[in-house]
């Protein structure tokens, strides 16, 4: 222990940030299991106020007879803030992925194996002025029996810092129940490929089940922003949550 604390001191005084010990997060997992998909977007972001990362009220959506998510609109207050939109989509049928054409650093997957299929997208947007109101997302299902749920969030940089995106990564689980593990060692897509200390990672985990699921994230230290539920033929589970990397 001494011996990692020292070797951390040493990465951050050469100017570089100290590795995370936050090399993976736990999902609860699907209580059904045998028809449930499970969805994970993982977004990492650099230079976040300590204290207050998330800068505004997160603001959420929910939709029937329709798998494409429309995450709403919110209106930051600190100048440099980031907008962090987040959308899942259940339905009984086979679908792409979804696409978008507002944002940026775009992470999405979909789980097709079981009965009911799910579909997870998350990207972000910098923000300037007044409200912003992300695009519905494309691709997906518009079926009948569909459903989906979003969430927008917004980061607030540290005094003097500018947010930089870390990286990313998706995960897909089906037919299994109980808490399973997403790896944050390979992120891609921006500076690092995992989280440093003073990092806040968001985890965006969704569920298509044929009910509502109670979900979230079991590791230690992470923040429920939203939990929502949409109901259908095909139910859609989504929980927001964030936590500042140690």
């Amino acid at each position: 222990m001494i011996i990692q604390a020292v070797n951390c001191y040493l990465m951050a005084s050469a100017g570089g940030p100290a590795p995370s010990s936050d090399t993976s997060v736990e999902v609860q997992g699907s209580v059904d299991g045998s028809n449930d998909s499970e969805v994970v977007s993982v977004h990492v972001w650099r230079g976040v106020d300590q204290t207050t990362p998330v800068d505004v009220a997160t603001t959420t959506a929910t939709g029937i007879n329709w798998g494409r998510p429309n995450p709403p609109a919110i209106t930051p207050i600190t100048a440099g803030a980031i907008v962090v939109a987040c959308g899942l989509g259940a339905n009984p049928s086979n679908a792409g992925v979804f696409t978008t054409t507002d944002l940026s650093n775009f992470a999405t997957v979909r789980e097709s194996a079981p009965f009911y299929k799910s579909i997870v997208g998350m990207g972000s947007a910098a923000w300037t002025s007044g409200a912003l109101d992300p695009a519905a997302f494309s691709g997906g299902s518009n079926s009948s029996g569909a459903s989906w749920c979003a969430a927008t969030m917004a980061l607030r940089p540290a005094a003097g810092e500018s947010l930089q995106f870390v990286g990313m990564a998706t995960a897909t689980r089906s037919g299994a129940t109980g808490a399973w593990s997403v790896s944050l060692e390979s992120l891609t897509g921006g500076i690092a490929s995992a989280p440093a200390v003073g990092d806040v990672i968001i985890v965006c985990y969704g569920i298509a089940s044929p009910a509502n699921d109670t979900l979230g994230v079991n590791t230690a230290g992470y923040t429920e922003l939203v939990e929502l539920h949409s109901d259908d033929s095909t139910d859609t589970n989504l929980s927001l949550n964030w936590k500042i990397a140690a």
